[in-house]
């Protein structure tokens, strides 16, 4: 009998367009893998950040691909060693191996044009725990002196980036914030109209980018989503 490995990617995909993407995404790559390694059977579970954390604190799944802010938890309480940093590519094909924040608000709001615009007004971000859909944005909102919880009218989190879009679009969120590529990614496939929306940038470095810099960002780069083994 073959060995059963189970691969979660949660920061990866769950968080960008649910399970069904997800298992769309990686499967072929489980498959891959069971066919060239011997004895062995792979196969993808689609978890939430919080499900990530469980499952591993239980022995449930044997290898994570999540964002490298996530694996600092994961190595702390768990133990988890780091394998392979992935390589992404974005909506014209092209190799990333690190990803941004983006700020965006619809293209009408003549109203917000800054940082400092944002105090009193209504914000939507991914999840407490996405890295481009909120940590990354948070970092920058601090550096510039702004307290979320306390400057914003309203914060909410709505569990997609798709849907983190979608909400400003709508206006029943003044901006929001989601990872580098979403933008381009949803006007590739007709879900939008990239004219709809402007993207509100913090103050950045030259060395805070490299890869993305073709890509529609706010924020510095960080590393890609990082695989781990428990």
């Amino acid at each position: 009998p073959r060995s059963t490995h189970c691969i979660s990617s949660a920061a990866s995909d769950v968080y960008k367009r649910q399970a069904k993407h997800c298992l769309q995404k990686w499967s072929p790559t489980a498959a891959y893998l069971s066919q060239n390694i011997s004895g062995h059977l792979f196969s993808i579970v689609p978890l939430s950040f919080d499900q990530v954390d469980t499952a591993t604190e239980k022995g449930e799944i044997d290898f994570v691909l999540t964002n490298p802010s996530y694996y600092v938890t994961l190595e702390i309480n768990y133990k988890v060693d780091r394998l392979v940093t992935l390589i992404n590519r974005d909506v014209h094909n092209k190799p990333m191996t690190t990803f941004a924040g983006v700020i965006v608000t619809r293209a009408d709001r003549r109203d917000i044009t800054s940082m400092k615009d944002f105090i009193g007004k209504n914000f939507v971000a991914v999840d407490p725990k996405s890295l481009g859909g909120w940590l990354a944005v948070l970092r920058m909102f601090k550096r510039a002196g702004i307290n979320p919880r306390k400057d914003f009218a309203r914060l909410s989190f709505v569990g997609t980036h798709d849907a983190a879009i979608y909400t400003v679009l709508d206006g029943k969120a003044d901006a929001g914030c989601v990872r580098t590529s979403t933008l381009e990614r949803m006007a590739e496939e007709n879900l939008i109209n990239l004219s709809d929306f402007k993207v509100i940038h913090g103050p950045l470095s030259p060395n805070h980018f490299s890869h993305e810099h073709h890509l529609l960002h706010s924020t510095r780069a960080y590393p890609e989503s990082v695989s781990y083994t428990h």
